[in-house]
């Protein structure tokens, strides 16, 4: 059994094993897009995603950390090899996303996620399942922040994690920004 932070749902989307991004269904009336949203003060927001293609087994993370100004603290993005699913993809971008906060905002860190296995595995403190040893490696590097939590949001909430793991995943990229960001995010950061 390992500690257990505390989860908020907003929405009720699952990991995506494919590219369902907002905007692809052309000529469907869609629901405006729910913006990224500061934290507390005194918090650091973490957003992660994972990008899986079933098909080949290749996925790619995104990992963005911000303040309460939305001044952002890192941007990372990271190609996977070799992964079993769009919630092994997921589970790993939590796990970099505590690793980068615990290096650059080791404070009060609030994490999204849009997939509810991750977030309820998280809350929940234990997991048999096939992930459990990375559940457990990320609530072991929680540890080292002052206090966390996990929230389940809205995929269009994530914007900017989704792209970084689409560009990890397109460009077999692996980086870490701590000033400036990709051209792909630029945009996005400003909303």
């Amino acid at each position: 059994m390992y500690s257990r932070p505390t989860i908020g749902l907003e929405g009720e989307p699952p990991c995506s094993s494919s590219d369902n991004r907002v905007g692809r269904d052309k000529g469907k009336r869609s629901k405006p897009a729910s913006r990224w949203r500061p934290p507390p003060e005194g918090w650091t927001k973490v957003n992660v995603d994972g990008s899986f293609v079933i098909q080949t087994g290749g996925a790619g993370i995104g990992v963005v950390g911000r303040d309460n100004r939305g001044n952002v603290k890192f941007l990372a993005c990271q190609e996977i090899l070799s992964c079993a699913s769009a919630a092994e993809a997921e589970a790993s971008a939590v796990l970099m996303g505590v690793r980068l906060a615990t290096q650059w905002s080791p404070g009060k860190v609030l994490l999204e996620t849009d997939c509810a296995r991750v977030a309820h595995a998280l809350q929940a403190g234990k997991d048999r399942s096939e992930l459990g040893f990375i559940f457990r490696e990320i609530c072991e590097q929680a540890s080292m922040l002052e206090e966390w939590k996990i929230v389940q949001v809205k995929r269009e909430s994530n914007l900017v994690a989704d792209e970084l793991a689409q560009l990890a995943r397109r460009s077999k990229l692996c980086k870490v920004w701590l000033e400036g960001s990709p051209a792909c995010v630029t945009h996005l950061l400003r909303t």
